[in-house]
């Protein structure tokens, strides 16, 4: 019935360590951003979903891609082919961490 702190910390605290487990099992399958292709390290890597939770995708392992930070914030909710549709046609530039576009079009990290 009442609010339980302690309840509320451990399902943070599962979601945190779950995620966390899943960018070091991606980061060693294939440890490259899903939509740019630059390197990732566990320092760089975030997890994006294939399908955004805003459009009913779910927190779970099967949805969850690596990403570099510009490509997971440009990307935002829209699908993967959105996403490589609106890079290819340069509707999208993706900026490296000064704000700088990069010639080929890939952030560096």
């Amino acid at each position: 019935m009442g609010y339980t702190p302690a309840v509320r910390s451990f399902e943070c605290n599962s979601r945190t360590r779950r995620r966390r487990w899943a960018r070091l099992q991606l980061l060693a399958e294939y440890p490259h951003c899903r939509w740019c292709g630059v390197r990732l390290d566990e320092q760089t890597a975030t997890i994006d979903h294939r399908t955004a939770k805003a459009k009913g995708g779910l927190d779970r392992m099967e949805n969850y891609v690596l990403s570099c930070k510009p490509c997971n914030n440009a990307k935002g909710n829209m699908s993967p082919a959105e996403f490589h549709r609106k890079l290819a046609s340069g509707a999208i530039r993706i900026l490296d961490s000064r704000g700088q576009q990069e010639p080929s079009g890939r952030a560096k990290s």
